[in-house]
Parts: C-alpha cells; sequence; structure tokens
C-alpha cells in the first residue's frame, strides 16, 4: 500500500536534515505505548530512535544509469541516547518471546516495507565508490500482535525481491515519501543509506506513537554496511545492512526561510565547481 502526499518545501526540509543531523547529537524524544499493538505487561517508555536491520534488492539499468529497489527492514530495539541500555524487549515487548512456568509470553513486531528509485550522481555507474541521489522513496510502516513474521532476503540470481509474510494480519501504523536523500556504493565495497522522508501516522500509529500528538513530520533513515553485506549478479545486487530511524518536526517558518538562504548558497556553490 503506497499513499500520496502534498508536495513539502524540499529545499528547506533538505537543509533543516543537514543541519539537524550536524548540530543535534541526541534526536528529539518521542514516547511509545505498547499496549496498542497488544503488549499489555509494558507500559509507555520514551526513546530517541528505533534500532533495525534491513534486506533490500536494487536493479540496476546500465543504459539510463538509474536504479530501482525494495525492500524491508526488521525493527529490533528501542533506545533512549540520554538512558543507555534502559529499554529492553521485556519493556517495548518489542520481539518479546518468553515461557515461564510452562506459559508462553508473546510481544509484538513492528518492520517496514520500501520502494525507492535512484539516479546516479557521481562515480562509475553500479561500481564501488559510485554515489546516488534518490529520486523516490515510499513506504509503510505495519506492526502486528504476537511474534512469527517471515522475512525472506533478496536473491540475486533472477533478481528474487525480498518479502515479508506475517504471521497474523499486519497492520498500518504509518507511511512516508521522499524529501532527500542519497545512497552509495562505498569505496570498499559496503554500502550506505541515508534518507529524510516525511512521516505520517495513522490512527492505530496515534495510538502507539502516543507523544507528541501530533506526532512528527519527518523521518531520518540512516542504514549501513561492510563488504559482507553486499551480493551481487549482473544487474542485481543485494544488500544487508544495519540503522536506525528518529523522527522530528518540521521547523517554523523564520527557520524555514533562514535555512533556504543557506541552501541556495551550497547550490550556487556546487554549480560553480560543476562549471
Amino acid at each position: 500500500m503506497k499513499h500520496s502526499l502534498a508536495k513539502l518545501g524540499a529545499a528547506s526540509i533538505i537543509a533543516f536534515g543537514l543541519t539537524y543531523q550536524a548540530q543535534v547529537s541526541a534526536a528529539p524524544i518521542f514516547t511509545v505505548d505498547p499496549t496498542a499493538l497488544g503488549w499489555t505487561s509494558g507500559s509507555t517508555f520514551d526513546a530517541d530512535r528505533i534500532l533495525g536491520g534491513s534486506q533490500t534488492l536494487i536493479t540496476l539499468n546500465s543504459a539510463t544509469k538509474t536504479a530501482t529497489g525494495s525492500g524491508w527492514i526488521r525493527f529490533d530495539a528501542f533506545e533512549n541516547s540520554n538512558v543507555p541500555s534502559a529499554i529492553n524487549n521485556s519493556i517495548s515487548g518489542l520481539n518479546f518471546s518468553a515461557t515461564l512456568n510452562g506459559t508462553t509470553y508473546e510481544g509484538y513486531e513492528l518492520w517496514a516495507e520500501f520502494d525507492y528509485s535512484l539516479s546516479l550522481l557521481s562515480g562509475n555507474f553500479g561500481q564501488n565508490g559510485s554515489k546516488y541521489t534518490m529520486t523516490s522513496i515510499n513506504f509503510d510502516v505495519f506492526g502486528r500482535n504476537g511474534i512469527g513474521n517471515t522475512y525472506t532476503a533478496a536473491t540475486t540470481a533472477g533478481g528474487i525481491p525480498t518479502v515479508v509474510t506475517p504471521g497474523l494480519p499486519a497492520e498500518l501504523l504509518g507511511f512516508g515519501s521522499l524529501v532527500a536523500g542519497t545512497t552509495e556504493l562505498t569505496s570498499l565495497g559496503g554500502a550506505a543509506f541515508n534518507a529524510i522522508t516525511t512521516f505520517t501516522t495513522t490512527a492505530l500509529g496515534d495510538s502507539y506513537f502516543v507523544a507528541p500528538q501530533p506526532f512528527y513530520t519527518l523521518a531520518f533513515e540512516n542504514f549501513n554496511n561492510t563488504t559482507q553485506g553486499v551480493t551481487r549478479n549482473g544487474d542485481y545486487i543485494a544488500i544487508a545492512a544495519n540503522g536506525s530511524i528518529d523522527f522530528n518536526g518540521i521547523p517554523e517558518p523564520a527557520t524555514l526561510a533562514l535555512l533556504s538562504i543557506g541552501l541556495i548558497g551550497v547550490g550556487a556553490a556546487t554549480r560553480q565547481r560543476q562549471a
């Protein structure tokens, strides 16, 4: 399920994202209520990011120097940078499963499914050291009570994409689309994926992400890996990566104006270098 959103002031948001990532060591706090996904043994907790592992398959088009991809993120844990190790899975309920006195207690699963497109920015297309501009990305965040999803990795032989098979019906918590992003096949053979996207919660998402309300409208995705996480076969590249997502809001109009001016300067400098 994909959703279209109203266009944002992309230049302003990109500038905000760069400023945010450079100046803020800890992302803004948000509050989660795990009972919304059936974890009645827990209570609300504060976090500043969600950690997870991602699998994606990229299909290269050498003629146009573009690529398309799809994949999933399986969220593994929450983190609060202000209180390290304060959120274990028995608190969050995420991926929790334990048996006590013959009774099995299960929490819930949380994951995202996404697709995207890329265009060559620099370097040799499809080779180590090449960088790409994201031209689109769409994602949905799902949750479901209980444990038992099947997460299938991509297969480069034949270009078989990743698949998530929920053990029970999935419920949509939120969705988003591209503001700005880049990806890279590193010079050492790894990969890096960084994006700023919109984020919109559903009614269930508002019951799960309970603060702030309304919830943050931007998500920041950062996933990276080493050479061992990348496999190739012809025009197909499969990537396994680890990373995190954190959130923030859209700045006030005055802040957006200042950031836009700064971005114009960056753009002018870039054009001069390319001339």
